[in-house]
């Protein structure tokens, strides 16, 4: 990775306003680095360490999938109060949380900016 977590996740935040948080997890799970836009985080401390185990397990059942229809990249989880989208890159797991009443046209273009960011930051 050329830039640092840092400037990548501050990146990540000034992308759009309805970015709650985002976070980086390593092949672990444990939260490497994060950031946390808004007071309305849903996510007590434990919770979100445990959320980053539970996207590496994710993580780990698509991996069955790798050599039938190739490597996953990005996962869009819609829950009923947040838009989850997760990014996979080496052995790390960006995920980050948006507004769920966020037009879903406005979410497919903070993806891709998000996917560019990412795509800067470890090239």
């Amino acid at each position: 990775m050329t830039g640092n977590f840092e400037e990548l996740l501050s990146n990540i935040l000034k992308i759009n306003d309805l970015i709650r948080f985002v976070f980086i997890t390593d092949e672990e799970g444990k939260i490497d680095h994060s950031k946390i836009s808004t007071n309305s985080f849903l996510l007590n401390d434990k919770q979100a360490s445990l959320l980053g185990v539970d996207m590496q397990i994710l993580r780990r059942l698509l991996v069955l999938y790798d050599e039938l229809i190739g490597k996953n990249t990005m996962v869009h989880l819609i829950r009923e109060k947040v838009h989850v989208l997760i990014y996979y890159h080496n052995k790390w797991t960006i995920l980050v949380s948006c507004d769920r009443n966020i037009d879903r046209h406005v979410l497919a273009d903070i993806s891709i900016k998000i996917q560019s960011l990412i795509e800067e930051s470890f090239n």
